[in-house]
């Protein structure tokens, strides 16, 4: 990412949230705003192996069937969820690896998972994480897991667009951002003259309220360089330029 312009954001309204809160069911939201959990069915469904692994994998097409990016016959995404009643043609919210690490993770966050081990269900994209089912390990629906966001180490990228053509990416803006247990830097390039705006350390078990303009392109990661492992980000809520 370019960086070499920076301006420093006014501060995000934010508020303290337990844990336990973050996991609760979303409020009501405007029909032109957009919430993106990283559980979306369609979204999950409609990418390689569905994160059953938790790992993310970049997806296209080959005749007809979704294959492996490096397989497909046109262009590839990620976590591509469709938003109903954002702006024609722009309905999608792109979630991306930046970094060159090409993944990252779409975390189970039902303790179910938690040492059961992998399965492979025999469908030819390999084994996915178990969960304790009926009191005994088996094959979950994967794409109907809840998730959660979290990066393959502190210093990754990852960038959030709007649209189907990366080369044209349509304006739009986050509203809200919840981040995990570790404090992140948010930059988001203004849709107006491409200036780069920054939230220099958005605090952690935070939901923020952002004061963005549109935009098209969204970038974070940790906001320390210092930081060690994986950070996390429970969810964001878009709305698009209509």
């Amino acid at each position: 990412m370019n960086t070499t312009v920076r301006t420093l954001l006014r501060g995000a309204v934010a508020a303290s949230i337990a844990l336990g809160a973050m996991l609760s069911a979303s409020p009501a939201r405007a029909a032109a705003s957009c919430f993106v959990g990283f559980d979306d069915f369609d979204a999950l469904n409609g990418m390689w192996a569905d994160a059953r692994a938790t790992f993310t994998y970049e997806t296209g097409y080959a005749d007809g069937h979704l294959v492996p990016c490096e397989e497909a016959e046109g262009s590839c995404w990620t976590y591509r969820q469709y938003c109903e009643g954002l702006q024609q043609n722009a309905n999608y919210i792109n979630v991306e690896d930046e970094s060159g690490y090409g993944h990252y993770h779409l975390s189970f966050t039902n303790p179910g998972f938690t040492g059961c081990g992998f399965v492979d269900p025999g469908d030819g994209q390999g084994p996915g994480t178990a969960k304790l089912i009926g009191g005994a390990c088996g094959i979950p629906n994967w794409p109907a897991e809840p998730r959660k966001l979290q990066s393959h180490v502190a210093d990754q990228w990852i960038k959030v667009w709007n649209g189907t053509n990366e080369s044209f990416p349509r304006p739009f803006r986050m509203s809200t951002i919840t981040v995990g247990d570790m404090p992140i830097q948010l930059w988001y390039r203004r849709f107006s003259d491409g200036q780069w705006f920054v939230y220099e350390s958005l605090a952690a078990n935070t939901i923020h309220t952002l004061f963005m303009d549109y935009s098209t392109e969204v970038f974070f990661k940790a906001a320390s360089e210092d930081a060690v492992g994986p950070y996390t980000i429970w969810n964001f809520e878009v709305t698009a330029l209509s």
